[in-house]
């Protein structure tokens, strides 16, 4: 009768074991690079999915960004900031041009800025660069009226391929707003 009870226990414990060890965990690992289920909602109304590995951080001293989030490893950020005009006038143009001379005034003018025009997207996309690599991708686009800044950053030495993961990363994020 025991060693009935005994095996009949260790027939349990083996089959909770196969159980548990077959059971889906509570968290997993993605193979999607690319978004989640997760909203962030930014000062201005922008909401976005944020990425797998990434999460939202916080510019509580100056309060410039309107939403900033950033990958896992530290190695990458994507930022947005409304562009503020001084006039009544707001096209893609100057929105370009006031975006262009913020940057020039922060990199001191010491980086090049090269122009890659997006087509058919309503918005304009453009690279600061410095000893030929890239330092930030930088996204003109307008939603619900108004214009933004959406700027991806790396960390010194991120290889160039890793950097266009990131670029299609922002592309695809900004798909929502680029398709209103």
């Amino acid at each position: 009768m025991v060693e009935m009870k005994v095996k009949l226990l260790l027939a349990l414990l083996l089959l909770s074991m196969v159980l548990v060890g077959c059971s889906s965990t509570r968290y997993t690992e993605s193979n999607d690079e690319f978004l989640s289920d997760n909203f962030v909602t930014g000062n201005s109304g922008l909401t976005i999915k944020i990425p797998y590995g990434w999460f939202q951080a916080f510019d509580n001293e100056k309060n410039i960004l309107d939403l900033w989030i950033v990958s896992g490893d530290y190695s990458a950020s994507l930022k947005f900031k409304t562009i503020h005009f001084d006039s009544d006038k707001n096209d893609l143009h100057d929105a370009v041009e006031i975006s262009k001379s913020v940057n020039k005034i922060i990199n001191r003018n010491n980086r090049k800025i090269k122009d890659e025009i997006k087509n058919n997207t309503g918005s304009f996309v453009y690279r600061v660069f410095e000893d030929d690599s890239t330092l930030a991708r930088i996204v003109i686009f307008t939603w619900k009226d108004k214009y933004y800044e959406c700027t991806a950053n790396f960390k010194p030495g991120l290889q160039e391929s890793e950097k266009e993961k990131i670029f299609r990363l922002q592309d695809e994020i900004l798909e929502d707003f680029l398709d209103e």
